[in-house]
């Protein structure tokens, strides 16, 4: 007995569509144990010489391994607006990790909220495996907020 062609079809396309909530998400890889340990301690050491005050050297911190062009662009900025961030608020007494995310196995970024003298201030700070090991790359900050959380 032959099927209707019709039934045939509508039968073939329903064994084959898998429901969406079958399919299996897709696993990002992840940094090791190792890999994370070793971006924290980078991203830690540029808030300990943050916590001393001279915003020449700590932004010199990150710029290791950079190509000079890079270097030249945009370095004064960073000075000036992290000089006005400890100005304003005093230098950065204690900081606690409060999250950690990766993409890939090569870029780990971490928030700190950092006490100041005046402010609690939320940190992002992105680090990156290049082949010389874990370097700053990125760093911004922002007075921190419980709405933001």
């Amino acid at each position: 007995m032959a099927i209707p062609l019709k039934r045939w079809l509508i039968a073939a396309l329903v064994a084959g569509a898998a429901p969406a909530s079958a399919a299996e998400p897709e696993i990002m890889a992840r940094p090791s144990a190792e890999d994370y340990a070793a971006a924290q301690e980078r991203a830690e050491s540029f808030l300990e010489l943050a916590r001393f005050g001279d915003a020449e050297v700590t932004i010199s911190s990150i710029l290791t391994g950079l190509p000079n062009r890079a270097i030249n662009e945009g370095i004064e900025n960073a000075i000036e607006t992290l000089e006005k961030l400890l100005a304003d608020h005093g230098p950065i007494r204690t900081c606690e990790l409060v999250e950690r995310s990766h993409f890939g196995t090569m870029m780990i970024r971490m928030t700190y909220i950092c006490q100041q003298t005046t402010a609690l201030m939320e940190w992002n700070i992105e680090t990156r495996r290049l082949p010389s090991g874990w370097n700053v790359r990125n760093v911004n900050f922002k007075t921190a907020t419980l709405k933001d959380y």
